[in-house]
């Protein structure tokens, strides 16, 4: 039985009709969709939940798409995703159209093979490092660049394109931020800086952090610290530090 949801009552988005099921974040599906030249895109739509508590968790998800594509437009970047377009649903919902990318996440990829070719590191870290220091150019941290966040596509045999996917959960170092809740960034624990994990005030740093536990990952096929509640692990690293 297939795990995919239901996309029948929504078939289209705005210009774009909904043509398949591409994955399921924190707060939203992204569907495949293509306008009507037929140019296809990913479509990200918050996701429906129960009606005792879908307001706040769609309000939630709508103010991650603001701050996402605010973040994207904001980025001089080929590193990141582009925005395609913004939208509202006839029922008073959000969309984001972005563009649609052939390839795998890194955590596919990682679940495959286990760990990467030390080339392919070496590029993966030279693209993540560019794309995180144009956002921070920008005023933007990411602050989670863990191994779903990117997207690698090998064009040739020496070459590996990635590209930074999410931005729903940018902090705006002016104080813009979708994150609602001390302590709820979602996300694998230990990816997360240790002022993250305690809830503390964070910046650039934290992704410089977590940049390094992505390559440590990437390298070997392991965390540095494995199999500590998160709370622990913020101790043990920030002992570490």
């Amino acid at each position: 039985m297939s795990s995919e949801p239901d996309t029948r009552p929504l078939r289209r988005a705005g210009a774009y009709e909904i043509v398949g099921f591409l994955g399921r974040g924190g707060v939203a599906d992204v569907h495949l969709a293509r306008d009507t030249t037929g140019h296809k895109v990913a479509l990200k739509l918050v996701r429906p939940r129960a009606p005792d508590d879908s307001a706040p968790f769609i309000r939630e998800g709508q103010e991650r798409m603001i701050i996402e594509a605010r973040a994207v437009a904001a980025i001089e970047s080929s590193e990141r995703r582009a925005v395609v377009r913004v939208g509202r649903l006839d029922g008073g919902g959000m969309f984001i159209a972005m563009e649609h990318l052939s390839g795998m996440t890194l955590r596919e990829a990682l679940d495959t093979n286990g760990w990467l070719a030390p080339r392919i590191v070496i590029r993966i870290a030279i693209a993540i490092a560019r794309g995180i220091g144009a956002a921070h150019a920008r005023g933007i941290v990411h602050p989670r660049s863990q191994a779903e966040q990117h997207h690698g596509r090998a064009t040739a045999e020496d070459d590996y394109t990635i590209k930074i996917i999410d931005f729903g959960i940018a902090k705006f170092l002016d104080g813009s931020s979708a994150l609602t809740r001390v302590g709820t960034i979602p996300g694998t624990p230990q990816y997360l800086a240790p002022e993250l994990c305690r809830g503390d005030p964070f910046d650039h740093r934290a992704d410089l952090y977590s940049l390094g536990v992505l390559l440590h990952h990437a390298s070997v096929g392991g965390y540095p610290i494995e199999g500590t509640p998160e709370r622990e692990s913020s101790r043990s690293t920030s002992a570490a530090r």
